[in-house]
């Protein structure tokens, strides 16, 4: 229970930061939200296939015992790059009312 509450809580701090940084970022790469979205489509279409034809040579290995700690749980698992992308993406568009867009992030 306590590894769980650890990878919430950095779960919820990425994406906190995401939420904070995400618009300045993307306006150095000159992204714009439209693109963002395309791409945060194409990636979760990318996650989709792989879970449906899944590669025999990756699931018959041999799983490690060890504690997970923030890359096996807390970024692919709980907030994947469709998460990080939507949140940049709310970021974006309610860039007038940020404290209304961290309370829905901490609420959800």
């Amino acid at each position: 229970m306590k590894i769980v509450f650890r990878e919430m809580v950095i779960s919820l701090l990425l994406l906190a930061i995401f939420y904070a940084v995400g618009p300045w970022f993307l306006h150095i790469l000159e992204i714009g939200p439209s693109d963002l979205k395309i791409c945060g489509g194409v990636v979760l279409a990318i996650i989709a296939l792989r879970l449906v034809f899944q590669d025999e040579h990756l699931t018959s290995g041999k799983e490690d015992q060890s504690e997970p700690f923030i890359v096996p749980m807390a970024i692919p698992l709980i907030i994947g790059p469709s998460a990080l992308a939507t949140v940049m993406i709310m970021a974006a568009q309610s860039a007038a009312r940020p404290l209304v867009g961290l309370t829905m992030m901490g609420l959800a």
